[in-house]
């Protein structure tokens, strides 16, 4: 082999141990969706909250959905 296809393959090995693999994005995107419906969860009784102290004080103005 000639020195620039020894340069190139050196290069691709480089980014393949480096590269993550359809597995590796599969997991982060499944954690990402699990944090993901906590944080929907935690908005959603924030709005009920917020919607009982409006109610509370007579105040009548809708939270934007």
């Amino acid at each position: 082999m000639d020195k620039n296809t020894t340069d190139i393959l050196e290069a691709l090995d480089f980014i393949k141990e480096r590269m993550a693999t359809k597995d590796d994005v599969t997991e982060r995107l499944d954690l990402i969706e699990e944090n993901l419906k906590g944080v929907t969860k935690e908005i959603d009784e924030i709005r009920t909250e917020v919607r009982e102290i409006q109610k509370h004080l007579g105040i009548e103005r809708k939270i934007a959905a």
